[in-house]
């Protein structure tokens, strides 16, 4: 926890507002393109600024859950090689550190809420569950793909630029039901059920049929591979880093 709080401050260090640059981003985009798509797309802003800076901060803690697990041990690769501590401790970090960004991230999400009315509508406890899904699959993400990077340092740019592609094609800044028939789409994005167990509660939406079952399938799985993975490549990070 100290690690983690250490590195997000210092992130932000040299600034005026440091870390509260944080909940100020999310306030600043959210709205901005929550104001500017509800005017293109004709939507009703009560219901969808709320939906929009709520999928933004959600999607941001996903992505940077992925893009950051990738980066994981070469990115700590000093102090892998100088200090003695668990690999699990670097993934702790991580995990709390974009933690504690979400939670910051949320201030902005509320104060929309309460404005719109919507608050009362909220369910916190299944949002919480949801963040503990996501942070699960950001835990073997972080093994899996922080050791496919040692190997091939191009995943790195190669996960980055598919985020950035996925965003479009993920219910972020637009509904199912505004793509009509062609929504359908989204049964076969992953992203969407993460997206959907932490957004939709929070917002006071119905969470997908689906999303418990697809997201605990692929945390199972992902578990199990992680196990093989990190038990073949342990004795090796060090010397790949």
């Amino acid at each position: 926890m100290t690690l983690a709080w250490v590195e997000l401050k210092r992130s932000y260090s040299g600034t005026y507002l440091g870390i509260f640059w944080r909940p100020l981003s999310a306030t600043i985009v959210g709205l901005t393109l929550g104001l500017v798509y509800s005017i293109i797309l004709q939507q009703p802003r009560g219901d969808y600024i709320p939906y929009v800076i709520t999928g933004l901060v959600v999607w941001s803690f996903t992505s940077q859950l992925i893009i950051e697990g990738g980066k994981l041990f070469y990115a700590n690769a000093s102090q892998i090689k100088e200090v003695p501590l668990s690999y699990f401790s670097y993934i702790y970090k991580y995990l709390l550190r974009n933690s504690i960004s979400l939670i910051l991230s949320f201030m902005p999400v509320i104060i929309v809420l309460t404005y719109y009315g919507q608050i009362a509508d909220s369910r916190f406890f299944q949002t919480i569950i949801g963040i503990i899904i996501v942070s699960i699959n950001g835990f073997w993400i972080s093994i899996v793909l922080g050791i496919a990077t040692l190997h091939l340092k191009d995943l790195s740019e190669l996960t980055a630029n598919f985020m950035r592609l996925v965003f479009f094609i993920t219910p972020v800044l637009w509904t199912p039901e505004m793509a009509g028939a062609k929504g359908e789409i989204i049964v076969y994005n992953p992203l969407f059920y993460y997206l959907d167990v932490i957004r939709s509660p929070l917002i006071g939406h119905e969470i997908n049929g689906n999303s418990y079952a697809v997201t605990s399938i692929i945390s199972i799985f992902g578990i199990v591979l992680a196990y093989f993975v990190y038990n073949k490549y342990r004795d090796k990070i060090s010397f790949m880093v």
